[in-house]
């Protein structure tokens, strides 16, 4: 009724009937604020716009996300619980068609970015500036701070394959293409989640010929023997040098590198102790070598 009184005005026989009737009506209607309402939903969709851009940018997201993904996803959650009496559901992602595209796929319902939403603002000004080393060195930074957005933990210093999607905009992966090679980012690529991305060296890793070194070093004066022989046996101890190829991603002084520096010693020492297992059972049993008396150790539970 008070849309009535709002220009353009109706014809006089409607709005005489309003007035008629509005001021008794005025006696039992109430005033409603929804401003704490309306700013709580305005909030949580800013926040689960965020969520579903960087779910499904994901490796094996598809492009996209579920309602459970986005109610597992920390900023998420923490906006429910201070946007009651807002909720997420179905029905919130349909009252904002505008951002959310919701579809159904393999019986479970799927929510993605309205395009204009997901393609980020694709200005290659700031890229086409820099010169290729700086461009690498930032793609480098970003794969390095890259962290699942589920929370997903990596095995020990493994790096995780990023699809780019996930860290570059479309004008720096087209920028990316067509910059010369750098040993530091391998590539690959998924029919799904286009080109993938994984650290060869992180940018601050620890020396990896160092290490090497340091335990050649190491095992050569515990067993008394020439370096060559030393370096040999390391090199051909398959758990040594899986560890060893690891340094190279992680970040020097953290947790990860110390966790890698502990099995690094660990295998050294095996091999120290399997040169001297050997050589006390030889006077016994001819001909055991230090490489039988390491596998031995190695099934010895500890």
């Amino acid at each position: 009724g008070r849309l009535l009184q709002v220009p353009p005005l109706p014809e006089k026989k409607l709005l005489d009937s309003w007035d008629a009737i509005s001021q008794k009506m005025e006696v039992s209607l109430k005033r409603v604020d929804n401003a704490e309402y309306y700013n709580k939903f305005m909030a949580l969709r800013d926040v689960i716009r965020d969520a579903v851009d960087v779910l499904s940018r994901a490796l094996g997201s598809d492009g996209c996300t579920n309602i459970n993904e986005l109610k597992q996803f920390k900023s998420v959650q923490a906006a429910l619980k201070s946007m009651a009496p807002v909720q997420l559901n179905a029905h919130f992602l349909r009252q904002n068609s505008d951002v959310f595209v919701c579809f159904f796929r393999d019986g479970t319902l799927r929510v993605r970015l309205q395009s204009s939403e997901s393609d980020e603002d694709v200005d290659g000004t700031e890229t086409a500036e820099q010169d290729d080393a700086t461009f690498l060195e930032k793609v480098q930074e970003s794969l390095a701070a890259y962290r699942h957005p589920t929370g997903k933990k990596r095995k020990l210093g493994e790096p995780l394959w990023v699809p780019a999607r996930a860290i570059l905009t479309r004008a720096q992966v087209e920028r990316f293409e067509k910059s010369p090679e750098n040993s530091s980012i391998e590539t690959s690529y998924d029919s799904e989640d286009g080109m993938l991305l994984r650290l060869a060296r992180h940018p601050r890793a620890p020396d990896d010929l160092e290490y090497m070194d340091e335990h050649i070093s190491k095992l050569s004066r515990n067993l008394d023997i020439d370096v060559e022989d030393a370096k040999q046996r390391l090199k051909s101890d398959e758990k040594f040098m899986q560890f060893w190829s690891l340094i190279r991603s992680v970040e020097v002084n953290s947790e990860e590198e110390r966790a890698i520096s502990r099995n690094l010693g660990a295998r050294t020492q095996i091999l120290a102790d399997a040169h001297h297992l050997a050589k006390r059972l030889s006077s016994e049993v001819p001909e055991v070598s230090w490489q039988e008396a390491r596998e031995g150790l190695e099934k010895v539970p500890w």
